[in-house]
């Protein structure tokens, strides 16, 4: 504990190359799955937000949306980070043409939208552009997380239908990688689509 709130404070410095070893290490402790329920328990999401916010270093706003991504992974935590604006973060953040940034974005959106119960206020706060813009990119891995968020996120009744308001973006977005040849593509694009024919008007 005292060695995460040295890390905690280490976010917090105004050295730069203190932000940066401190938001590593912290999101290094994060991905771990045995850290994630005690990490969640001591506010560590609130550390990696405000690395996020206020850190004008590219190293540690990847460090924070990777360190809140594996934070994510941990049902327990999702409510407390989309709290937290993670949604807003990725706004923010959504012209990034960074594919580690884009990446880790679009895994904290996937990962926050697993549980139900949050798909649609995940909707309702704009993730949705964020998403559809990464499907764009030249990165399979951003593209490929993507593509898993809209699929959690087409779970519910209501998203199928706002996903599908801006019908022809969405189709044009996701078209672009109807030819993937890798196999994890392939099962997010029929999650996606398979999520979405569930609503009959959709069909």
């Amino acid at each position: 504990p005292g060695v995460i709130s040295e890390l905690f404070e280490g976010i917090r410095s105004s050295d730069i190359a203190t932000q940066i070893h401190c938001s590593q290490n912290l999101a290094d402790i994060a991905s771990q799955p045995e850290q994630q329920a005690s990490l969640g328990s001591q506010k560590a999401q609130k550390a990696f937000l405000y690395g996020l916010q206020f850190s004008e270093n590219v190293a540690v706003h990847i460090a924070s949306m990777r360190g809140l991504a594996c934070l994510a992974q941990l049902d327990a935590n999702q409510a407390d980070i989309i709290k937290g604006g993670v949604v807003d973060m990725a706004l923010q953040y959504k012209d990034t043409d960074n594919y580690e940034m884009q990446k880790h974005i679009a895994r904290t959106l996937a990962n926050v939208s697993l549980d139900r119960s949050h798909q649609v206020e995940v909707v309702s706060q704009g993730a949705v552009d964020v998403l559809l813009l990464f499907l764009k990119t030249e990165n399979s891995a951003p593209v490929m997380h993507s593509l898993r968020a809209l699929a959690n996120l087409a779970q519910n009744h209501s998203n199928q239908v706002e996903l599908m308001k801006d019908e022809y973006h969405l189709l044009e977005a996701i078209g672009l990688h109807f030819e993937s040849t890798q196999v994890e593509m392939k099962l997010q694009l029929a999650r996606l689509i398979g999520n979405l024919a569930l609503n009959g008007d959709n069909q």
